[in-house]
């Protein structure tokens, strides 16, 4: 567990870049059916979701094998592209489907992903692609031995990859996002206890070595297994150290992630245990786990549900501040001037409002 590390909140200009990940086939059941169905305006509504929650980018991954992947992502990217106005990620193992998507895209696209696992084979399909169209790659540490678990073979691999991709490909160094795997930490899998901390190290080591080059990880994975209120703890947690690692982006459901200074220092020290767990110490790596479950299994989720409208008025203030909403703002605003509690309106200022700040 790391100690001494202040709860600082993420802001606009600490926090990565989000990357929503709801609208993807192999990760969300009510998406896969909207999909199926061919219901494209509730798919893009899905995507339109996690743009208002906060998603800076979103995440397509059509990846339905007994579906034709080609005709729906351009019907769905037709009428997503009509609601959101934000960078997509294209998330096919198939270039055609890569490059069919990217006539799609408005300005820059990411293209998730390439490795080595094949050799050469997945470079010589996706690289071309992101050089005509201009589009970044996302880049797993991953070659023909391989998942890189630690942080030497996760150098080891992008040292490769990047001579390869800058020299080979002529891709600007800026353009590649490096992936260093995130595995679930809280499986009881020996093979990975402590790999949760490796993958934080990993983007710091990576953010030394490439500067120009940016990180990217998929949180969600970190918290596989686990009850679901535990799951929003966890990803949080995690990210929140990924963050202070360099992490320039996370794939994540912004609907359903945490703020980290609002979660208790007690769930955020178990969160802690199953990230910085020793590699090898099954018995430490079984007791966190089942501590963790434990203290989660049977909690509701721990992002707040509660519609802003039923809140009284001065929780409604001061969550406005804390979403950096401006949504009914007005109104309360008029009521709280109006309201005996707040004489002057330096009262409201000083009382809900810096309530929320705080």
């Amino acid at each position: 567990m790391v100690s001494g590390i202040e709860a600082v909140e993420l802001t606009d200009d600490n926090r990565p870049l989000f990357i929503g990940e709801r609208t993807n086939v192999l990760g969300s059941r009510k998406f896969k059916r909207l999909i199926a169905g061919g219901d494209w305006e509730g798919a893009a509504e899905v995507g339109r979701a996690q743009v208002k929650a906060g998603a800076q980018v979103i995440d397509v991954c059509l990846q339905d094998p007994d579906q034709d992947e080609i005709s729906q992502i351009e019907a769905f990217l037709d009428r997503l592209v009509r609601l959101v106005k934000v960078p997509l990620m294209i998330d096919s193992t198939d270039a055609e489907v890569m490059e069919r998507a990217l006539t799609w895209c408005q300005g820059k696209a990411i293209l998730n992903s390439i490795n080595l696992e094949d050799g050469l084979s997945r470079f010589d399909q996706v690289a071309p692609l992101a050089r005509r169209y201009g589009a970044a790659l996302v880049v797993g540490t991953i070659d023909e031995t391989g998942m890189a678990v630690t942080v030497e073979r996760k150098l080891e691999v992008a040292r490769r990859s990047f001579d390869l991709l800058t020299q080979r490909f002529a891709i600007p160094a800026e353009d590649i996002w490096w992936d260093t795997l995130v595995f679930p930490c809280g499986t009881g899998d020996e093979n990975y206890l402590g790999s949760a901390a490796l993958t934080i190290e990993g983007v710091r080591r990576l953010k030394e070595e490439f500067p120009r080059s940016k990180t990217v990880l998929g949180v969600s994975n970190v918290s596989f297994g686990l009850p679901n209120a535990g799951r929003e703890v966890l990803n949080s947690v995690f990210l929140y150290h990924a963050t202070r690692a360099g992490l320039d982006a996370a794939i994540v459901n912004t609907q359903k992630l945490a703020r980290y200074a609002e979660i208790p220092q007690e769930e955020r020290e178990l969160a802690e245990r199953l990230i910085y767990l020793e590699p090898g110490d099954t018995a430490a790596g079984e007791a966190a786990v089942a501590e963790f479950a434990a203290h989660f299994r049977g909690r509701k989720s721990v992002v707040a549900a509660v519609p802003r409208e039923t809140l009284p008025l001065a929780e409604r203030l001061a969550r406005a501040v804390i979403e950096g909403s401006k949504v009914g703002l007005a109104g309360d605003i008029d009521a709280a001037l109006a309201d005996e509690q707040w004489p002057l309106p330096l009262d409201v200022i000083n009382g809900p409002l810096m309530t929320g700040m705080a």
